[in-house]
């Protein structure tokens, strides 16, 4: 494992820990083999009944947004915890297991990868790379298993019948003002929606946070720690052939659904919650802007991550094609043999660019090696 998965081991450890708590999701981890393997039958049963619940819950919430009579500020909130909502029943949405997603796991976090020599000091950089990544992953995990529940919590507390929540269909009128501690013929109605509610946050969160953070955020993060040792002058074969086994898996993982579902979704949340900022900072109470401000760091930090990393990744494959190509006919005519960017099998480009070109003169370069040790073994 590299400096990257490190940091970010303990925080994937704590997440699977929260996993089996509520028995959700298609992976979980083995502690005997230190690796993410798929859950139990019973729990991938749960996971496909809690997003074809979440499905229904997310059409009556929307019916309930749109019947409802509430000026724009009271729909913004509504708006943003159903954009949230969605963003999770999608990620989640799957039929099983899904072998690309292990083999990913498995590339970032065994121990068998490549890593660095027991003995050799870290530098640095590492030592700060590994700071900034345990910071940014605390927010994650605080603000998903913490504050957004305790949030959701407190919400269906003081404001049972807040649209979206199940409270604003189920619970009558003349019970929405009452105190929860008031005991009414709703109390046990009360209860029950705060445990559905809270539930079923923690585990939109539980999708978010594997598909989201641990998937495409730390995947992006490894590859481009990867791509550091890789494109560096005098880099080896080696690092190289791992990188683009984890550039492979990675694109292969997330180009379909999730970065596409990301980078369309996350962006329009940074604008929604900045101009709700602007605008109705003065109407909004304190605990909302709190919770609002937490989702904007969060959101900050994976649209920073996922397009200035791929940005950069871009970058540095692109410059050492450059450099590669400049050392005569046949690596420039490498080059032009091998379409950049190319369309995938489904339709959509590689979040990155130019790592194809790269791709084919290494691989020439592989060859062109291979080939002149076979003819050395013939003429012996």
């Amino acid at each position: 494992m590299n400096t990257t998965s490190k940091a970010i081991l303990p925080h994937l450890k704590n997440h699977f820990k929260v996993q089996k708590l509520f028995h959700s999701l298609y992976y979980t981890w083995d502690d005997r083999n230190q690796a993410v393997v798929a859950s139990r039958y019973l729990d991938r049963t749960l996971h496909r009944f809690h997003i074809t619940l979440s499905w229904i819950y997310l059409l009556l919430q929307c019916l309930k947004v749109f019947n409802s009579s509430t000026n724009v500020t009271g729909n913004v909130i509504p708006a943003i915890i159903i954009g949230l909502y969605f963003t999770g029943v999608v990620l989640g949405t799957k039929f099983g297991t899904d072998r690309a997603d292990l083999q990913l796991f498995h590339v970032m976090f065994s121990s068998t990868s490549k890593e660095k020599c027991e003995g050799e000091l870290i530098n640095k950089e590492d030592e700060l790379r590994s700071k900034i990544i345990n910071v940014m992953f605390i927010i994650f995990q605080k603000s998903s298993y913490t504050f957004f529940p305790l949030g959701v919590f407190v919400l269906v507390i003081f404001r049972p019948c807040q649209v979206p929540l199940l409270g604003s269909l189920l619970i009558p009128e003349q019970e929405c003002s009452t105190s929860f501690l008031h005991i009414g013929q709703c109390n046990l109605l009360k209860v029950t929606l705060v445990v559905l509610e809270v539930t079923h946050c923690v585990f939109i969160m539980l999708i978010g946070m594997t598909y989201g953070a641990y998937l495409c955020v730390t995947g992006v993060l490894v590859l481009l720690e990867e791509a550091d040792r890789s494109f560096k002058p005098g880099g080896v074969m080696q690092d190289y052939r791992h990188f683009q086994v984890l550039e492979t898996l990675l694109n292969c993982v997330i180009r379909s659904r999730t970065f596409p579902l990301l980078a369309g979704v996350f962006p329009g949340f940074q604008i929604m919650i900045g101009f709700v900022y602007i605008r109705f900072h003065e109407v909004l109470s304190s605990f909302e802007l709190i919770l609002l401000g937490l989702l904007l760091i969060d959101v900050f930090l994976v649209n920073i991550i996922m397009f200035t990393g791929s940005g950069k990744i871009y970058g540095k494959s692109f410059r050492s094609g450059q450099r590669r190509s400049d050392g005569g006919e046949r690596w420039r005519d490498t080059l032009q043999a091998v379409r950049p960017g190319g369309r995938t099998a489904r339709g959509f480009n590689n979040f990155w660019g130019r790592m194809r070109p790269y791709h084919g003169q290494t691989l020439q370069a592989g060859q062109n090696v291979a080939t002149g040790l076979d003819q050395g073994q013939i003429l012996k």
